[in-house]
């Protein structure tokens, strides 16, 4: 009953709007944020505490690991549990976890804005690669253009595996009207597009190789190698992963596969569209997202 509450309550943490104010806790639930915050008073190149991942800066995929860690779902290695005591106080706690979100919203509010921007908390940008599956891209920014992702869900999202959207149903049985050619392997397509994370896949019913309409996934891991030959590569995120890592902080129910994986918050694109090329000419779509970590998130959704 005690772990049962405690998911509550940092799920409930989790979805505070990053305001950079401080965040309540009472001493039972750890350290008390009068003390000196660690993260939110560093700068992010000279901080080394807080980096669970090693990738030498303090992002959402650190939050993600450590908001896992406590509510017993994944262990972390001694050395993430030195990175992530924040506050030097000994222990791994709901005060930590405070502390990582304050230091991420000072941060964000650091960021510089032009239309083109990446928002940190909410966007990401999605690089296509034609030279290997043309009919694939073509398809995703002709989609694009018509505005069909937008108001659309991720509607599932599993940890060490994916996070798949775009089903106009919002549950993994829709699509768009016309199919296209599987551009991989077994379908008689090569495709060196391998299935790496953040790279950006079609979705499609694994008995019928060219019934990929709109459905995508993108892959958490690089151990998503096995869908090579199988299944159509054909971008990734190339800025903004983050924001997909931010999904797996989602409470989630079991799907028809006995997944944990259906949000019980709808993860929201609020808009896709095309912007400017990439410097080899690889066509990009940013995409936005309706604030998923807000409490208003069912508010600001049609």
């Amino acid at each position: 009953m005690k772990r049962k509450y405690l998911k509550l309550f940092i799920a409930g943490l989790i979805a505070l709007n990053q305001t950079g104010l401080p965040l309540p806790l009472n001493n039972s639930c750890g350290t008390a944020l009068s003390q000196t915050n660690v993260v939110a008073n560093a700068s992010e190149t000279d901080l080394k505490t807080g980096d669970l991942d090693g990738n030498d800066k303090i992002d959402i995929t650190d939050l993600t690991k450590l908001s896992i860690y406590l509510v017993g779902d994944k262990e972390l290695t001694d050395d993430q549990l030195k990175a992530a005591d924040v506050t030097g106080d000994g222990n791994v706690d709901l005060a930590d976890l405070a502390h990582f979100k304050q230091f991420l919203a000072k941060k964000t509010d650091r960021l510089g804005k032009n239309d083109n921007a990446v928002n940190y908390k909410t966007d990401f940008i999605i690089t296509l690669y034609p030279e290997y599956a043309p009919i694939t891209c073509a398809n995703f920014e002709k989609l694009v253009s018509e505005g069909f992702y937008n108001n659309l869900t991720f509607h599932r999202v599993v940890d060490n595996f994916c996070a798949q959207g775009g089903d106009p149903s919002g549950d993994g049985t829709g699509g768009s009207p016309d199919s296209i050619k599987g551009e991989f392997s077994s379908n008689g397509v090569e495709n060196n597009l391998s299935h790496k994370r953040g790279v950006v896949s079609m979705a499609r019913n694994y008995r019928i190789p060219d019934s990929a309409t709109s459905q995508f996934f993108i892959c958490y891991t690089d151990d998503c190698t096995y869908l090579d030959g199988q299944y159509a590569a054909f971008g990734e995120v190339t800025e903004g992963m983050e924001v997909i890592d931010a999904f797996l902080t989602v409470p989630r129910d079991l799907n028809a596969i006995k997944e944990v994986a259906v949000p019980k918050t709808p993860i929201t694109i609020k808009e896709a569209k095309m912007i400017d090329s990439d410097e080899n000419g690889h066509p990009r779509i940013m995409f936005s997202m309706y604030d998923f970590l807000s409490d208003t998130n069912q508010e600001q959704n049609p």
